[in-house]
């Protein structure tokens, strides 16, 4: 079991953790069990930096937050945000389109969709910058809700580009108890504050709306749509948690 929560920090964050583990399918299991977590880790740590931040200047904090995430996520779910919308946005036949996915090259859609987030996150981090550290807890639970919609994705798409690690992921997803587990997490958490599952949910509906486009665009999906689900939604829900804190 630690092994396979050394390989989640290895295959989904930057935080060195240099212990050689076996990339097999069993770690993979644990690794995408975990997964939530660690979003719930990186947010947090994220959230923490921009309160503390905060009192100094709202748009340092914004600023230093979006560094602060992408140090710790490594950005890996940027690249396949990027790769998708060069894909998409290129209305080619889907074979091209899984080509243009596939290109080591950003693109110019890849790079205006990189800024738009840049801008986007480092916004929304300043504005729900508080005195009050309780807020880190929001900073984590929209990076855990981000990650778990990710899973739901997993398990309810068809991978278009067979060996790859997306691949692996769904052939490790299913049979594995990381969705049941999550959900219990999530309905103790709701009862703790509502506005959990009120996330919860949306990041869900978000998530089956990238799933419907990602089949109509390539007929399935790939890693790239993956990371691109994990970063909307992390968006998505930061706006939204932003509009619900004032309830």
């Amino acid at each position: 079991m630690i092994d396979g929560i050394i390989l989640s920090f290895q295959l989904f964050s930057r935080i060195p953790i240099k212990k050689p583990v076996d990339y097999n399918s069993d770690n993979i299991k644990i690794a995408l069990i975990f997964f939530p977590i660690l979003g719930f880790i990186i947010g947090a740590l994220t959230g923490l930096v921009v309160n503390l931040v905060f009192p100094y200047s709202k748009m340092i904090s914004g600023a230093i937050g979006i560094l602060v995430y992408i140090f710790l996520s490594g950005g890996i779910h940027l690249d396949g945000l990027a790769d998708v919308c060069d894909g998409f946005f290129s209305n080619r036949d889907p074979e091209r389109i899984l080509e243009i996915m596939k290109d080591s090259m950003v693109g110019t859609f890849g790079v205006l969709a990189l800024v738009i987030y840049g801008i986007l996150k480092a916004s929304i981090y300043g504005e729900m910058g508080s005195i009050n550290l309780y807020q880190v807890f929001y900073f984590g639970i929209v990076s855990y809700l981000a990650r778990f919609s990710t899973l739901i994705l997993i398990l309810r798409s068809k991978i278009v580009r067979p060996g790859g690690f997306g691949s692996a992921m769904e052939t490790a997803l299913k049979g594995s108890y990381a969705v049941a587990i999550h959900l219990f997490i999530i309905i103790l958490l709701s009862i703790y504050d509502f506005r959990v599952l009120i996330l919860a949910i949306f990041s869900i509906l978000n998530a089956e709306m990238l799933r419907f486009i990602s089949k109509k665009k390539i007929g399935g999906v790939t890693g790239d749509v993956y990371g691109t689900n994990t970063e909307l939604n992390e968006i998505f829900l930061l706006l939204l948690i932003w509009g619900l804190l004032w309830i």
